[in-house]
């Protein structure tokens, strides 16, 4: 809200010098606001006395945009995605340590990845040796990271969590 939008009839006005902040009326800070060609901007209104700014209402637009979007593109990076590793359960030991490269590679990314042994048919006889494939391949994992889940069985797959 600008100039005359604001429902007050006092205001706190922060002074553009960093001097500090003056209460007084809206009219009063209207006109102060003429006298440099700026507009009186509500940068608060939740207070019971609004806090308001004497600057150019273009350039509080911009700055609040500008800003804005320098706070999505830091959520952005900030984010961690979920990478899925779906080893086979006859793995030889050289794909095991290529895979292990590609968890590496993903975890310097900063990323979650999500560990994942499949079983079908028959071969869920064998589901239990899936927990001590995965932390074997876990041990091969030369970044630095953290078990978020601990391998598990969830049916008819084995599955961990790891994070850097």
């Amino acid at each position: 809200m600008i100039n005359n939008e604001i429902e007050a009839e006092v205001v706190d006005v922060v002074a553009n010098d960093g001097s500090g902040v003056h209460r007084m009326s809206l009219a009063d800070a209207i006109k102060l606001a003429e006298e440099t060609d700026e507009d009186v901007v509500a940068v608060n209104l939740h207070n019971d006395i609004p806090v308001c700014k004497i600057i150019s209402y273009s350039k509080f637009l911009y700055d609040k945009k500008k800003k804005e979007k320098e706070n999505a593109k830091k959520s952005r990076l900030n984010s961690q995605d979920t990478k899925e590793v779906i080893i086979s359960t006859s793995i030889s030991d050289h794909d095991l340590k290529i895979k292990a490269n590609n968890v590496d590679r993903i975890l310097k990314g900063n990323d979650k990845v999500k560990l994942t042994i499949k079983y079908k048919g028959r071969e869920t006889r064998l589901i239990n040796q899936g927990i001590d494939k995965l932390n074997i391949f876990e041990s091969l994992v030369t970044v630095k990271h953290t078990i978020v889940k601990p391998a598990k069985i969830e049916g008819k797959q084995v599955s961990m969590v790891v994070a850097p």
